[in-house]
């Protein structure tokens, strides 16, 4: 698997004891549940913006306490009702936080847990 970047893995291809954000809530999966995982699961502090670009900001700022290696672990019910766009837009800025880590000699892998994958196969 590569160093860095985005990737969609089966649910019993986690570590065993990996934390895991949860991004949808409710049932529910769009920008709004995205922000909040995030603040929680990150402790983004109090002047988080509940944008895209205050997430940029605050999840490199996360990342960047990180080990060189960091694995990151987001789930998404397999029922729950997604935003498409939200999801993308939220895929594209977790690449763009890879890229940004890669300049700094650093690897980082975002993980996409989905039901809809067996064993340990990846996208």
């Amino acid at each position: 698997m590569p160093s860095s970047g985005v990737f969609e893995i089966a649910a019993n291809a986690v570590p065993e004891h990996a934390p895991v954000c949860p991004l949808d809530l409710n049932g529910v999966l769009d920008k709004q549940t995205i922000f909040q995982s995030l603040v929680t699961t990150f402790n983004f502090p109090d002047y988080f913006g509940y944008n895209w670009d205050a997430t940029y900001d605050c999840l490199l700022d996360s990342v960047a306490q990180a080990d060189n290696q960091t694995d990151i672990y987001f789930s998404v019910h397999e029922n729950s009702l997604v935003t498409e766009q939200d999801f993308l837009t939220f895929f594209q800025l977790l690449q763009d936080v890879c890229n940004h880590q890669q300049q700094k000699q650093k690897s980082i892998r975002f993980f996409i847990i989905s039901a809809k994958l067996k064993g340990d196969a990846s996208l």
